[in-house]
């Protein structure tokens, strides 16, 4: 659901519909699926300690630094529906419709018809 938000966001900047003054701002909230900064950044902001993240690059040429920081694993792109279905509160009903992913990009979505 991040590549899906990430294509909002810039979508949403295209046609001056953006939420945020920030590309990696308007990410943020469309990945949460809040209009709200500080909710967003709790929900997928960077946190005390190890842990998982997911790096979406929109200007390529800073491929090469982030590699050197970071290693990268593909792995952390896989859901973890328990976890997930926690930090967003998805229903029962949510996920037997659609799934979990399906779930997210539909709230994704909304943040849309919202503005």
């Amino acid at each position: 659901h991040v590549l899906h938000a990430t294509a909002h966001a810039i979508k949403a900047f295209k046609r001056g519909e953006n939420i945020a003054n920030d590309i990696g701002l308007e990410i943020c909230l469309r990945t949460a699926a809040t209009r709200q900064i500080s909710k967003a950044l709790k929900i997928v902001g960077l946190k005390e300690g190890p842990m998982e993240i997911c790096a979406v690059l929109i200007d390529s040429d800073r491929l090469d630094t982030l590699s050197r920081i970071f290693k990268r694993d593909d792995t952390v792109l896989e859901p973890d529906t328990r976890y997930l279905k926690k930090l967003y509160n998805l229903t029962k009903d949510e996920i037997e419709l659609v799934g979990v992913t399906g779930a997210l990009i539909e709230r994704t979505t909304l943040l849309i018809l919202e503005s």
